[in-house]
């Protein structure tokens, strides 16, 4: 089936998928992919940034960093070394409230 796939000479983005979650789960995205396409009457699909769940991910840390009891410069300071990201001191406030 893989060899099936790679005949039909598909755009490079999707064979990167191809090989990252192999044939069985490809071609299951690509049905609903393809499903959603035609429920729609549209050409194309939205896919969201992942930055928007990377910035999920942090807010979900910096709350359980308070919880943990946390001040926010030592949460800074861990955020940093988790996700390498230099987040502001009031972005893990406005994160907080």
């Amino acid at each position: 089936m893989l060899a099936e796939i790679h005949q039909m000479r598909l755009p490079d983005v999707w064979r990167d998928i191809l090989e990252s979650i192999g044939p069985y789960n490809f071609l299951t995205v690509w049905r609903l992919l393809s499903l959603e396409v035609e429920a729609k009457g549209e050409l194309r699909v939205y896919v969201p940034a992942f930055s928007k769940f990377e910035k999920l991910q942090r807010n979900l840390l910096i709350k359980g960093l308070e919880q943990d009891g946390l001040r926010p410069a030592e949460i800074r300071n861990q955020v940093s070394e988790v996700t390498g990201e230099d987040v502001s001191l009031k972005t893990i406030q406005r994160v907080l409230q």
